[in-house]
């Protein structure tokens, strides 16, 4: 996507924003306007041609958007653009039009597809996005019935529209939450009729409530609720095959620290779950850099790195951990995404310190040597690894990325290999 292209898009969310914003003032104020003596009917015309002017704009600017898309979009597009249209009309200038003012509350179609797009954009969040989209309706649904409840009540007098405001929030609330103190009560048959639908209503979202808020709670941080889960199945784990104290530290230091960095979902299963094309662009992204900092991969083909990054399988060490020992075989190399490791000899001298970006254990990719030196994590370490067979058979399709190895891997180690064969 070019400059203009995301400048584009960007002003479109801002625009969009913007009439969620006017929808949401809109959907307090027209109700408003149906109550007696509750509005000036100077700033009504004032209000009304301003909604025309935005409405209208966002009508058009809808319109273009909807020309851009596919013929599939724009036939889902069509019910949003009928109803762009009807908010948009000025309707206020039609002889006995008060009633069809309630026609701008259409607008509030577009308010959902927003909440839509953000819940599906912010998968993560979506059960937070969720109770603040209940809450949403909510707060705009019990200041309609306040504005139903005052005009059934004969209006609201010059001078005291407020208290009249208050005292009909106050009954809307009680009644909507079955609180109902009773102090205020319907007495014409309109205003029983009234009150039933609303205790019915608030029937309803009480029962809602009861039934999901405790689980919109508890799921707000979903990835803390499955922390908290594994721990406990880790605990008992534990404490039933009776493990050294000294263990059981050190497996609860290695889940507090994937917690803490947000790891609990496995790297591998989440590449998996993407289509082939996004899955090559995250893990070039997040080690085609890595990869080419060793230098037996910096003549490689882009090819060869792209395989080379969707075949590297991550790995956590903590504070302490040997990632090799001196004297095993070894049999995978290993790249240092974060984190320090030093390179310690069979007498426990430290010969050399690696952070962020580092590489080790190379050579293992070439012959089937004992470790010449052991590596231990300095501080928690995120690292990749790419094992032996792996390699081979990535090479084993690349013959002229083989043959350049073959000659720096003798070059810098001065070792005879032979790569590419099966």
């Amino acid at each position: 996507m070019d400059d203009s292209a995301s400048e584009n898009q960007f002003l479109l969310r801002i625009w969009n924003v913007l009439i969620a914003l006017a929808a949401t003032a809109t959907a307090y104020y027209i109700p408003l306007t149906q109550v007696s003596g509750f509005m000036d009917s100077r700033f009504e015309l004032t209000v009304e041609a301003l909604l025309t002017v935005l409405f209208g704009l966002d009508f058009v600017v809808q319109l273009w958007q909807s020309r851009t898309s596919s013929a599939s979009k724009r036939g889902r597009q069509g019910l949003g653009l009928a109803l762009d249209l009807l908010a948009a009309f000025p309707l206020y200038l039609v002889p006995g039009g008060q009633i069809l003012r309630l026609l701008r509350l259409l607008k509030l179609y577009r308010v959902g597809q927003g909440m839509r797009r953000l819940g599906t954009l912010h998968v993560v969040h979506g059960t937070a996005l969720r109770l603040m989209f209940f809450l949403y309706w909510l707060a705009l649904g019990i200041h309609w019935i306040t504005c139903g409840w005052i005009e059934l009540t004969g209006g609201a007098n010059p001078g005291s529209t407020q208290v009249a405001y208050v005292d009909a929030l106050y009954w809307a609330t009680s009644t909507i939450t079955t609180v109902g103190y009773g102090d205020i009560v319907p007495v014409t048959l309109g205003q029983k009729v009234f009150g039933i639908g609303v205790m019915m209503l608030g029937v309803g979202i009480y029962a809602y409530l009861i039934g999901n808020i405790a689980s919109l709670i508890s799921n707000l941080d979903p990835v803390r609720a499955r922390y908290m889960r594994q721990r406990e199945r880790l605990g008992a784990f534990m404490q039933y095959r009776e493990l050294p104290m000294a263990l059981r530290h050190r497996i609860q230091r290695y889940f507090d620290y994937v917690w803490e960095e947000r790891l609990v979902s496995d790297e591998s299963e989440v590449m998996q779950s993407l289509p082939p094309s996004l899955r090559e662009e995250v893990a070039l992204f997040l080690k085609r850099d890595l990869i080419k900092n060793v230098p037996l991969f910096d003549s490689a083909s882009d090819a060869f790195v792209r395989d080379v990054a969707l075949n590297l399988e991550p790995f956590v060490a903590l504070p302490g951990d040997y990632i090799v020992r001196v004297g095993e075989t070894g049999r995978e190399m290993f790249f240092l995404s974060r984190g320090t490791v030093e390179v310690v000899s069979q007498d426990g001298t430290t010969l050399n310190s690696l952070k962020d970006g580092d590489f080790f254990g190379e050579i293992a990719l070439f012959l089937d040597q004992s470790r010449s030196a052991s590596v231990r994590a300095v501080t928690a370490c995120d690292l990749y690894t790419l094992d032996k067979p792996m390699f081979e058979r990535i090479v084993s399709t690349y013959p002229e990325v083989a043959k350049t190895m073959e000659v720096e891997a003798k070059r810098r180690y001065g070792v005879d290999v032979e790569l590419g064969e099966e």
